[in-house]
Order: C-alpha cells, then sequence, then structure tokens
C-alpha cells in the first residue's frame, strides 16, 4: 500500500502488526523508506504472513480483517545541546 505523506519536519516512521483473528503463524511489516525529509512524499507499507491456517476461516469469506498494521511517526531530528566550556 502505497501512503502519501505531508510533513513540515524530518520524520522517521515505523509499522507494528496485532493479529485479530485466529489463523495462526505470524506477520511481518515494513515500510520503506523509513524516514522522510519535509515537505514529505510517499511511503509504501507491506505485510508479509507465513504459515497462515486459513480453514478456521468461514468458508466464502471476502475481505476478512486478520489484523491491524498500525503506522508510527516520530521527528527525525537531533537536539542542539549546549556546548561544554569555552
Amino acid at each position: 500500500m502505497n501512503i502519501s505523506i505531508v510533513t513540515n519536519v524530518n520524520i522517521a516512521l515505523s509499522v507494528s502488526y496485532s493479529q485479530t483473528a485466529d489463523i495462526g503463524g505470524s506477520g511481518s511489516p515494513s515500510v520503506s523508506p523509513s524516514t522522510l525529509d519535509a515537505p514529505g512524499g510517499t511511503v509504501t507499507i507491506s505485510l508479509t504472513r507465513s504459515d497462515v491456517d486459513l480453514s478456521k476461516l468461514a468458508g466464502g469469506s471476502n475481505c476478512v480483517q486478520i489484523g491491524t498494521v498500525t503506522l508510527k511517526v516520530r521527528p527525525n531530528v537531533k537536539p542542539n545541546l549546549a556546548g561544554g566550556c569555552g
């Protein structure tokens, strides 16, 4: 999934995955790029699933939510600390 982001500061992005359906297996989310400079751009979020048991879902089901991917954003800036003596 591609997402357009507008920002006025440089940002760092990360993703997490929470499974909500009892289908076993594991999920590995990713976001690329993981940093974005102002004024923004497009990021790609993906989720890779493995060892899933779809037999636990009702037959003929379409568009069943199996989990939630959360996009986390934080400023990507270094603090400007005061210098030492002199």
